[in-house]
């Protein structure tokens, strides 16, 4: 999956303050979008967090074409947040 360098980088930004906050969402998408998506969200203002996206890809066979996705959402332990923004700021480009 591609991702560009400033679709990340504004990804982290977003996140990081989504990390500040608890509020409003971090979103990232693949350069082909119908190969990857991830959004990181508050679900309330409690704070509540959840992710949601999917993993795929496009092809052509003959004359039709194809998609093929795992989708996902899934519920995040707020908590848990900071140690995720680090793991993402660990696996850039860079770091």
């Amino acid at each position: 999956v591609g991702i560009l360098y400033a679709e990340w980088t504004d990804f982290l930004e977003a996140l990081r303050e989504l990390e500040r906050t608890r509020q409003g969402e971090a979103r990232v998408t693949a350069m082909s979008p119908g190969e990857f998506q991830l959004a990181i969200f508050a679900t309330d203002r409690a704070g509540h967090m959840a992710a949601e996206g999917w993993v795929g890809r496009e092809y052509a066979l003959h004359t039709e074409a194809f998609h093929d996705r795992v989708c996902f959402r899934i519920e995040i332990d707020p908590s848990t947040l900071p140690h995720i923004v680090r793991q993402f700021e660990a696996i850039s480009p860079g770091a």
